[in-house]
């Protein structure tokens, strides 16, 4: 199911920097307005592919969602933004051989997504890596959906410690690169909704740990 909240409650636009690309067209949500001069912000919740939040930021670049119910369309500086992304997941798997992103190692690999065809690339996670991640991307004419993970063998009902580390990561993450140019959305987990089945098989543990589970990602962006 789509749905749609309210980020933020401050005065201000949304944005992203990045020079104009064809971009993504996608039903988001309805979106909603707080008060005279809040942000329209849209919040996808997407039980297979995680949730999204359009990048906030006080750049040049704006980014807004237009159009009707089966009709939306994001838009980077009034331009329709059609995403032709690839998931670029070096080094967020512990089990996976680490890899030393250098720039020119980035330039490599950013470069050959180009040429693929694609505009933006999508991190699961927070890694060590997404400074310069960030820095390539920009350099290479790609946007980032960056992703932060949130586990499926959390209690999200009562596991209030594993929480609010999950509140400070987000925090920090978007507070240190919500002005990045590179960044276009922000991912919260990851086919977290169907994957806490593993851990609650019963139904009436399930159902009440999915929807703490909406409402903490509410909560979070």
């Amino acid at each position: 199911a789509l749905h749609a909240v309210l980020l933020g409650r401050e005065q201000h636009e949304l944005h992203v920097g990045a020079r104009q690309r064809t971009g993504l067209r996608q039903p988001l949500g309805e979106p909603q307005q707080h008060g005279a001069g809040g942000a329209v912000v849209i919040l996808t919740l997407l039980p297979s592919l995680g949730t999204l939040m359009v990048a906030d930021d006080q750049r040049s670049f704006r980014v807004s969602i237009a159009g009707s119910p089966g009709a939306y369309e994001l838009r980077v500086n009034g331009q329709p933004f059609y995403v032709r992304g690839v998931s670029f997941t070096i080094n967020e798997a512990q089990e996976d051989p680490q890899e030393v992103l250098s720039p020119a190692r980035l330039h490599t690999h950013f470069r050959r997504i180009r040429e693929l065809g694609a505009n933006t690339i999508r991190r699961y996670g927070i890694s060590d890596d997404l400074p310069a991640i960030l820095t390539a991307a920009e350099r290479a004419g790609l946007m980032v959906l960056v992703g932060v993970w949130l586990d499926h063998d959390v209690d999200y009902l009562h596991d209030l410690r594993r929480l609010d580390a999950y509140r400070r990561q987000v925090s920090d993450t978007v507070r240190r690169f919500r002005r990045h140019p590179a960044v276009l959305m922000w991912v919260l987990g990851n086919e977290t909704w169907g994957l806490l089945k593993r851990e609650f098989p019963d139904p009436k543990d399930l159902w009440p740990r999915r929807h703490a589970f909406y409402r903490f990602v509410n909560e979070l962006a």
